[in-house]
């Protein structure tokens, strides 16, 4: 009896998590359609179905629909005004109606979360001869909040980590069509990238809009890691599901080479590395994960040794010659260090996730290009005394995952948090949505990819 129930639980929160899958499918869409669109009016209608949709649907429902709209942050806007925040704001809302009460450690971290938004606002308003947008302000502020109310809700929020991949992948591949759709096609950009006489990235177009050449590397390498883990240790199979993220891996793959960006290989060679390596540490019967490793690689070798894609190893090989080793990067980052260490109280307090760049242009230094580095980003954005709240509000959040789920299932499943840290090394940035959302989604994994079912639905 108890196991009908059970049965019957399951079949309605499957049904449940299917019909909203559809409606985020559809709000993301209507947002990458918008791109492309002469209606001026796109953007506002997805906004509004969006905050309805999110208004209506259960607050764990809210999570993965912030998974799925993270790369579409700068289509969420107003006038040509980035308005990300909205969505934080609800499901902020949701949070603290469904637990108003905040205890013990989640009060530090509540303190610390208002304390962080209070530096960015006092930086932003004492840097001189800088100035930013009040919805700039409101984004950063409440993606502090978003985290805040992660670490609040850890431990009782129902979480689907099936789920949760799954949109993943579909907001992944609607950025790869739209993409592509913005060149007017697969076959019109190879052409265009084949005729060009320069570097030519998967991207360019899409900056402002998608997250563009830089985007593109991150989001190949999340969906690789991601999916080659959860097809590695996930028992419950499903063939559909399972030959849909095998696809995915394929079209990543491919997603990132073309954006010719040594941060892509960067995370691939760090990622299969050590997925081999503890592998073959722990002796596991993965033969799995040898075959997808040599497939991978033979996949990349393939692509780019094929007389039609010549061009794309030519492009790398010309960026690496420009700027060897860590080259531009390199010169940022003492560029950021150099100005830290001379005034001590930036060192301390940071210059605004929003305004540091703009103030690099000031005075003339290239941190005006961003830090280029996740770690600098914070610092620079809220000194030590910020990146010195946000790790203890992270290992806040790591430690209520592991009393509640227990410890990992295997180290592998640290491995997609390492390849979002590795990318960090050469990117990232508080001041944007995706950055504080994708690590939640990997920090989330580490701990809920279980052996059995795979499912904390609570």
């Amino acid at each position: 009896m108890i196991g009908c129930k059970k049965m019957q639980t399951t079949k309605q929160n499957n049904s449940i998590y299917k019909k909203y899958i559809v409606l985020h499918t559809l709000m993301c869409v209507l947002l990458s359609v918008g791109t492309f669109s002469p209606l001026s009016q796109m953007a506002t209608i997805s906004i509004i179905l969006i905050v309805l949709v999110e208004l209506y649907e259960p607050v764990e429902q809210s999570l993965y629909l912030i998974i799925m709209l993270a790369p579409f942050e700068n289509l969420i806007s107003l006038n040509g005004r980035k308005v990300f925040f909205i969505v934080f704001f609800v499901f902020l809302m949701k949070v603290l109606i469904k637990k108003a009460v905040i205890r013990g450690k989640n009060k530090t971290c509540l303190l610390f979360a208002v304390a962080l938004v209070g530096l960015e606002i006092f930086n932003e308003f004492m840097l001189p001869a800088v100035s930013t947008s009040p919805y700039a302000l409101l984004n950063v502020s409440f993606y502090i909040l978003f985290f805040f109310c992660v670490i609040h809700s850890a431990d009782d929020i129902g979480f689907s980590l099936k789920t949760a991949i799954l949109s993943f992948n579909i907001s992944i591949l609607i950025v790869i069509v739209a993409t592509f759709n913005s060149y007017g096609s697969f076959a019109a950009f190879m052409e265009k990238a084949r005729q060009a006489s320069y570097v030519f990235r998967l991207g360019n177009t899409t900056f402002d809009t998608l997250g563009g050449a830089m985007g593109i590397p991150l989001y190949a390498s999340l969906v690789l890691a991601f999916n080659v883990v959860y097809l590695t240790i996930n028992k419950v199979k499903s063939i559909i599901s399972d030959i849909y993220l095998f696809l995915m891996i394929a079209i990543s793959v491919a997603f990132g080479v073309l954006s010719v960006s040594r941060a892509f290989y960067l995370c691939f060679i760090a990622f299969f590395g050590l997925y081999i390596v503890i592998n073959l540490f722990q002796k596991k019967k993965y033969g799995f994960a040898v075959f997808v490793s040599i497939l991978a690689i033979l996949a990349i070798v393939i692509f780019l040794t094929s007389d039609d894609y010549t061009w794309i190893l030519g492009n790398l090989t010309s960026r690496m010659n420009e700027d060897a080793g860590v080259g531009i990067r390199g010169q940022i980052w003492m560029s950021c260090l150099e100005f830290l260490f001379k005034h001590p109280g930036r060192l301390l307090l940071g210059l605004s996730s929003n305004c540091y760049d703009q103030y690099g242009v000031v005075i003339n230094q290239l941190f005006s290009w961003t830090a280029h580095n996740f770690v600098l980003d914070i610092i620079m954005s809220f000194g030590l005394v910020g990146f010195s709240m946000l790790i203890y509000m992270f290992r806040h959040l790591l430690r209520i995952l592991r009393d509640r789920f227990g410890t990992m299932e295997a180290t592998i499943t640290i491995l997609p948090f390492i390849t979002f840290m590795v990318f960090g090394l050469t990117a990232l940035r508080t001041a944007t949505g995706k950055t504080w959302v994708y690590l939640v989604f990997t920090v989330y994994f580490i701990y809920t990819m279980r052996s059995k079912g795979n499912e904390f639905d609570t």
